[in-house]
């Protein structure tokens, strides 16, 4: 069978425009005797033909849906109009083999369901009475949880599965043509345009969406045949700002422990595709559960699939504390995917150890397994989440405060709280004035900078020091680096001999990256995942994806 890939155009821009079809046509395993109904109008074609004229698209594609490429290529009305004006509308869709394969998973279901059906009818034919027995009543509700069960199968594959394969076709279709920018023109039910929309924006695609407006003005009085039959009017227009046929709007709700919630956060859900954005500033954990309750509650089990919450603020702990909360007041059907990320501390945190962890592979350091790992200002919000990561992730990891005001008892009370809290191990130190910073990071494999900005904790002539082969990261925009010698545009860049840094920049544009595609997940209708930092660092790698080797220039370091 056919395995779904969708990956993203090399060197093309893709720009498709979704045409809503004429009619909607349900896509079923066994579909029922065709329509006869089922047919583009000569207006909709001539509507088609002026989208095509505008857009001048490499491509025209149209969803095949229950029909065979026979019945595609001789009965579409759309494509011989098309094929006329020596324009060819390719079908994409799941492939025969692909839906065979997924079909073959669900005859079972139904074989057991028509056993059941014919059983039960039987008996009530035989003798209603019996409707009440125990027996009956069991063979009942066994009989509707596999109807539904069939029903949310057929609607998954004929949606979600089926756009997907829509989508790998077009850009297919789209690879073959030369150019640096290829447009395709998709004509395809009206309830295929959000999932589109999505998919083909997580492949860097620009898309529009024509939906449209059919008025038939027939007689006045269509009783009889001949009425019928008199000419008819039929009007095709595009509708302007309409939502593509979804049932709700996208609502995120913003948690924030501080007085004023994120702007940087808003508007990064608006451009994840959140309609409406509420935010709720200086929260605390007692005021979640009424909140919480009147978010999921007042939509319904179904509008709480279009509602998601986004919990924010300065205060760790206390954001903490809150996502423990929404998690004890959410209940199947009602619950909502949540989005934790106090003041951007764990998608940056999670940009930063995947960067590291990029960097150390190619470098040829090798695994982060068993790496030791100092965390300058490990106890601050980016800091300790990077320490927690990289503890998971089998480091031996030394969280080390840098604040003077602090002394060691206090360092180790607060990273053993960090450390319980996340069970892991991590070493506690403070670097006071007795405290050398070069003895905490000589036989370091990797050393974060996480520390208040615009504080330098390792000046140069320490750096120059160091063994090879080091990473080095900072994550301080503001002047001077926490690392001397780190600059913000750098990305494994080689520092000093052997020693490779990594800038903010470099770090801050994955963290946006993360942190959007953590929105966009959690927008997913349905969705009921809690996207904390172990989530977040997940999707930086993914979106990091191999390390690339790096070879050393009279310049510094760049991947090959």
């Amino acid at each position: 069978m056919e395995v779904l890939e969708i990956e993203p155009l090399k060197d093309k821009k893709l720009q498709v425009v979704l045409v809503a079809r004429e009619y909607d046509e349900k896509w079923m395993f066994h579909p029922t005797k065709k329509s006869p109904f089922k047919s583009f109008s000569r207006e909709y074609c001539d509507f088609v033909s002026g989208v095509v004229a505008k857009y001048e698209p490499s491509v025209v594609t149209e969803e095949l849906g229950n029909r065979s490429m026979k019945e595609f290529m001789k009965s579409d009305r759309l494509v011989k109009y098309m094929k006329k004006n020596k324009i060819m509308v390719l079908p994409v869709d799941i492939p025969d083999a692909a839906r065979a394969y997924i079909e073959s998973t669900i005859t079972p279901k139904l074989e057991v369901l028509d056993t059941i059906t014919k059983e039960v009818n039987s008996i009530l034919t035989k003798n209603p009475e019996r409707a009440d027995e125990q027996d009956v009543q069991n063979m009942i509700a066994w009989g509707q949880y596999l109807e539904d069960e069939i029903c949310r199968e057929e609607k998954y594959v004929g949606t979600t599965v089926r756009e997907g394969w829509m989508v790998s076709g077009i850009l297919d279709n789209a690879r073959k043509h030369n150019g640096k920018k290829v447009t395709c023109v998709h004509i395809c039910d009206l309830q295929h345009f959000e999932g589109l929309t999505k998919l083909f924006k997580e492949v860097g695609a620009d898309v529009e969406a024509i939906a449209i407006e059919k008025k038939v003005a027939q007689p006045a009085d269509a009783n009889y045949m001949a009425d019928v039959l008199k000419p008819l009017n039929i009007t095709i227009k595009p509708i302007k700002g309409g939502k593509g046929g979804s049932e709700k709007e996208y609502v995120l709700y913003m948690l924030d422990t501080d007085e004023q919630a994120s702007p940087f956060d808003i508007n990064m859900a608006i451009d994840a595709g959140f309609d409406h954005i509420i935010p709720y500033a200086s929260m605390t954990p007692d005021k979640v559960t009424r909140l919480v309750q009147d978010m999921i509650f007042s939509r319904g089990h179904n509008g709480v699939k279009y509602t998601s919450i986004f919990v924010g603020g300065q205060d760790m702990a206390m954001a903490d504390a809150i996502v423990d909360k929404i998690k004890e007041t959410m209940f199947p059907p009602f619950q909502a995917s949540v989005v934790v990320d106090p003041r951007g501390a764990n998608t940056t945190a999670a940009a930063l150890v995947a960067k590291v962890i990029d960097a150390m592979r190619s470098v040829e350091i090798g695994d982060v397994i068993g790496r030791k790992v100092v965390v300058l200002g490990g106890t601050g919000p980016v800091g300790s989440t990077a320490a927690v990561i990289l503890a998971k992730e089998g480091c031996d990891v030394v969280a080390v405060e840098t604040d003077s005001s602090s002394d060691q008892e206090m360092t180790e009370i607060n990273v053993g709280r960090i450390a319980n809290a996340n069970g892991v191990t991590l070493q506690a130190r403070h670097l006071g004035k007795t405290t050398d910073v070069k003895d905490l990071i000589a036989d370091a494999d990797v050393v974060l900078s996480t520390a208040k900005p615009g504080v330098q904790i390792v000046p140069k002539s320490i750096v120059n020091t160091l063994a090879p082969i080091k990473i080095m990261a900072d994550i301080n925009a503001v002047p001077p680096a926490g690392i001397e010698g780190v600059e913000a545009r750098h990305d494994k860049v080689e520092i000093a001999p052997g020693i490779y840094g990594i800038g903010s920049l470099a770090i801050g544009a994955l963290k946006y990256n993360v942190e959007m595609k953590l929105l966009r997940n959690a927008r997913r209708v349905g969705d009921t995942g809690i996207y904390d930092s172990m989530a977040a660092i997940e999707v930086a790698k993914e979106l990091l994806g191999p390390a690339k080797k790096v070879t050393i220039t009279s310049n510094g370091a760049i991947p090959a």
